[in-house]
């Protein structure tokens, strides 16, 4: 599940290529790592102005002040993000009658994403650029969360519907020169890994290793250890592993007060009767049962790496 977007907690030198990240070992950091690229190219001087590619890409056209393009693949929803980044661009963000209209009419017979879901708390839908905008146009009854819908949809009419983030979509891009896409985590090129519904990738390590051991490894490359959002992604998860692993989930900074490493706002959990015990047994393991257990940070479990398309 998407956390709250901040800066990466990965220290880097310079760019985000020249990040240096610990390479694949038998049992080892950086199990089934993917690895970093070629350094890129040197950075624009400090005083350059900033000028994304979607800005003067003939691809985009022009409707206001911002430009627009639906790129002709159908991708899911994560990697329609990484399309958009990769022209400087975010998925659209819709915020009136005209500009739905809009991008209506480029659409043609075909449904696309826009960047509107309710990945970090359920049944609450936010734009991925944090816009406030309050303009919506589902139908009524929609979105209905059908089989745990998180993304959304413009549609060849005009209506918007809540679809799985697994679907696979064209992507309606918006270029807004005042935006910034955040660097892409290493995570998100890898090749290993599965697919949750949510749409999220899933990296399982299967080396025990204490809570914050499994954590830095997931940070290694731009990851985090898995985030529930809901019902749906528990029993996912859960059907993946025999064993309790690690989930992103501590009351080490604030004994009593659990929060998620990526500081997601989500209040969906599932503990055992009895649990937590507000002791010093301070981090969350996801039991085989379903069911959510504190015990010490110091045990050594597997775990799972969750993918965002953004750093968490």
């Amino acid at each position: 599940m998407r956390g709250i977007r901040a800066a990466a907690s990965i220290v880097c030198l310079g760019a985000w290529a020249g990040c240096t990240f610990e390479g694949p070992s038998a049992g080892g950091p950086g199990e089934d790592a993917p690895q970093a690229d070629a350094p890129a190219p040197d950075a624009p001087a400090p005083d350059a102005p900033y000028a994304p590619a979607c800005m003067t890409d003939p691809s985009y056209s022009n409707n206001g002040e911002h430009r627009y393009k639906v790129i002709p693949r159908d991708v899911d929803y994560d990697t329609a993000i990484d399309a958009c980044g990769a022209d400087g661009a975010h998925l659209a963000v819709i915020d009136s009658s005209e500009e739905n209209d809009y991008l209506r009419a480029r659409l043609g017979a075909n449904d696309a994403w826009i960047g509107l879901d309710d990945l970090t708390v359920d049944g609450t839908f936010r734009w991925i650029t944090g816009a406030t905008g309050a303009f919506r146009r589902f139908p009524g009854g929609e979105p209905n969360d059908y089989n745990g819908e998180d993304c959304t949809l413009l549609q060849s009419g005009g209506s918007w519907n809540d679809a799985g983030c697994e679907y696979e979509r064209r992507p309606v891009c918006e270029c807004d020169p005042a935006y910034r896409p955040p660097p892409t985590p290493l995570c998100r090129t890898a090749a290993t890994g599965f697919v949750l519904e949510s749409g999220r990738r899933l990296f399982p390590r299967t080396t025990p290793r204490t809570w914050q051991e499994a954590e830095d490894d997931c940070r290694s490359i731009g990851a985090h250890l898995v985030v529930v959002a809901d019902a749906d992604e528990n029993a996912e998860v859960d059907g993946r592993f025999s064993d309790p692993i690690w989930i992103g989930y501590t009351d080490a900074a604030s004994e009593g007060q659990f929060t998620w490493v990526t500081s997601s706002p989500s209040t969906f959990h599932r503990w055992t009767s009895g649990t937590p015990t507000n002791d010093l047994a301070d981090c969350a393991v996801l039991q085989s049962s379903g069911t959510w257990l504190d015990v010490p940070c110091g045990d050594s479990h597997a775990y799972a790496c969750e993918c965002d398309p953004a750093p968490p």
